[in-house]
């Protein structure tokens, strides 16, 4: 029985705004912190390393099927042997089936191996923590960088409202103003974030004079070390900015080339899998060979280091994309019907004129954002990860899909300011224009990043200096709240900064001493409690 489009359009897009929001959210903030969780640290860092490189090339691998297998089942149903398994009024119905099946087993086989994980027990919410902590670090004498912080959240909160609802406005004049009133909220917020956390995050600290609690104390550095990768998250905001001209821009221009190869014609957005692809080949070959060469050779990459590189990798994309549509306006045109144009329809009902330049030669531009992607956006994983407290892993996650988020907002809204510069027909307009923008936007982000990097590796590097051991503390219900003697810390996220290790001995005696450091704030989150020795205990990772 057909459902009607009264009621399909409504379950379509609950289905997309709420569950598909909820589901991403809870998954996406979470599941790379479960799976660092289960390596032991010091001794496994580096396959600890390898995990994020890897849990990017699955979620790649998911990308390629997506795009070369469920796309085509929507589009067309699916035959195999000449048998019609999926008719094609049933595509898009099979194309969300199938993955909704794949779900389900892949919900049960993650169940059933609950018992082999290692899990941190819940501790609460730690947003509200944060958020009291932050909101009363800001109240004490009205501090500036909490009035950073404040008008950045509510300056970044105002702009994702304001551009959203521009893509519901039909005219031109007022969804212009909202695009370009939102892009800008954004980038004085990225500005704002840089500027609250300049020092560190110490403002959040309460002065020793004021005797603060113990869980005070943690709760305050737990939230300083949120606030302390702020500039950092404010910077990334900027690579996701061009990672999704892939599925904007790049389509478009791609739209106006020759999608032709022998009788076949190509969807630019077949294009898509030549990110995903050069991800998966690129890979092994960076975590098993480039990464360890480098060792080997006294240079190693830290983890600001390649997402400096990545970032270089993005600007070249644009770079790139720029030059190939000069090249592309500059090559002759396809005669009428020598080209499916179809699909490039749009221009007052008339068929687009499309170039003679092959869709190929974009290929470049998707296999070095794939590049960009191994260095930035893979590292950003990891150093959301490895040098925040481990209460607040995935409050930081959650961050880091938020640049995500506003990178795309951003984007949009850039895009929308520059409307005259793409018309229907790209011929009598200047995309390349758009790419060389978000080329310079990039240089001057590097430029900022090349400050903000160094600064935030030194805020680290002070962070964890060892001060004194402290008194030993009575036993306390929460793990977070247990810093003396018998506990064994993480492994350093300064040593992961850097691209440098020390001796595993060296820091397993560090880690055993649970020292805190010179700010009054932990050197590293403890993630494993000790067990009494004499109590005949093993050591349990939590």
């Amino acid at each position: 029985m057909a459902i009607s489009r009264d009621v399909a359009l409504p379950l379509a897009m609950i289905g997309l705004f709420v569950f598909v929001t909820l589901g991403a959210g809870g998954i996406k903030s979470n599941v790379v912190v479960l799976g660092a969780d289960q390596f032991k640290l010091p001794e496994q860092a580096k396959q600890q390393e390898s995990f994020f490189n890897f849990f990017y090339w699955c979620i790649n691998i998911g990308a390629t099927v997506a795009f070369l297998f469920l796309t085509n089942v929507a589009l067309y149903g699916l035959e195999i042997g000449g048998d019609v398994w999926v008719p094609e009024r049933f595509g898009f119905f099979a194309s969300f089936a199938i993955p909704t099946t794949a779900f389900v087993i892949a919900l049960i086989l993650f169940v059933a191996g609950k018992r082999w994980y290692v899990m941190r027990p819940p501790e609460g919410s730690a947003v509200i923590g944060f958020l009291q902590t932050i909101s009363r670090a800001s109240m004490r004498e009205l501090c500036a960088q909490g009035g950073m912080l404040l008008a950045a959240c509510i300056l970044l909160s105002t702009s994702f409202i304001i551009l959203v609802a521009s893509f519901f406005v039909s005219d031109s004049d007022t969804h212009s103003g909202l695009a370009i009133s939102g892009l800008g909220m954004i980038f004085v917020g990225m500005v704002l974030l840089i500027g609250a956390g300049t020092d560190g995050g110490k403002w959040v600290l309460s002065p020793a004079s004021s005797n603060p609690s113990l869980e005070q104390r943690v709760g305050e550095t737990d939230a300083a070390a949120v606030v302390r990768v702020l500039p950092v998250a404010a910077c990334v905001i900027v690579f996701w900015m061009i990672y999704i001209q892939m599925s904007t821009t790049f389509l478009l221009q791609g739209l106006q080339m020759d999608l032709k190869i022998g009788d076949t014609e190509l969807s630019p957005a077949t294009l898509n899998v030549f990110d995903s692809l050069a991800i998966m080949i690129l890979i092994p070959i960076v975590d098993r060979g480039l990464y360890p060469c480098l060792e080997r050779l006294g240079l190693p990459l830290g983890m600001l280091q390649k997402i400096g590189i990545g970032f270089g990798f993005a600007a070249a994309s644009v770079a790139v994309a720029g030059i190939v549509e000069i090249e592309r306006k500059h090559a002759a045109m396809l005669p009428l019907g020598a080209n499916a144009t179809a699909t490039c329809g749009g221009d007052g009902g008339k068929p687009l004129p499309m170039s003679e330049l092959s869709i190929w030669w974009q290929t470049p531009q998707y296999v070095l954002i794939g590049f960009g992607e191994i260095f930035a956006a893979i590292t950003c994983y990891e150093l959301f990860y490895a040098t925040v407290p481990a209460h607040m892993r995935s409050v930081c996650q959650s961050i880091n899909l938020l640049c995500t988020a506003f990178g795309s907002l951003a984007a949009g809204g850039l895009t929308s300011a520059c409307a005259a510069w793409l018309p229907n027909n790209l011929n009598q307009g200047h995309l390349e224009y758009l790419y060389f923008t978000l080329a310079g936007i990039m240089a001057v982000n590097i430029a900022i990043f090349a400050v903000v990097g160094p600064r935030f590796a030194a805020q680290l590097a002070q962070q964890e200096q060892v001060a004194p051991e402290p008194p030993p503390f009575e036993p306390l219900l929460s793990v977070r709240d247990s810093v003396g003697p018998g506990v064994r810390m993480s492994y350093s996220g300064l040593d992961r900064l850097s691209g440098q290790r020390r001796s595993g001995s060296a820091l397993s005696e560090r880690h055993k001493t649970g020292d805190l450091a010179s700010s009054g704030g932990l050197a590293e989150p403890l993630v494993t409690p000790v067990a009494d020795s004499e109590a005949g205990g093993s050591s349990d990772k939590v």
